[in-house]
């Protein structure tokens, strides 16, 4: 499970600012949670390239483009279990929630 506190982002944060953070980052993405650490959703550089498209500035917050309804992994899924859910999802990046929706991680397949 990869570290997380580098891409971690609250839906008020700029898009410029998550475009920084995933450039500096190798992970291809921004997890986007609440005050009490709840996991609200990801963002990606391909969700800010639509919203650019559609006529989103730059210093506009992410509430209303990052996906709200994120795939994601339970701290008590095994790898393989995790590795499947990747897989029949086509995805590369999996958020890891404890029972309680709190972000605990990101597995990067």
């Amino acid at each position: 499970m990869k570290n997380i506190r580098d891409i971690v982002v609250t839906p008020d944060v700029s898009v410029r600012k998550v475009l920084e953070i995933i450039d500096k980052s190798s992970k291809q993405i921004a997890l986007v949670v609440d005050n009490d650490n709840k996991l609200l959703g990801t963002i990606s550089d391909g969700d800010i390239r639509r919203a650019l498209l559609n006529n989103i500035s730059l210093e506009d917050g992410i509430e209303n483009i990052y996906n709200k309804n994120p795939t994601v992994a339970n701290i008590n899924d095994s790898r393989e279990e995790i590795i499947n859910i990747c897989s029949a999802k086509k995805i590369h990046q999996i958020p890891i929630v404890d029972n309680n929706a709190n972000l605990v991680g990101l597995e990067v397949l």
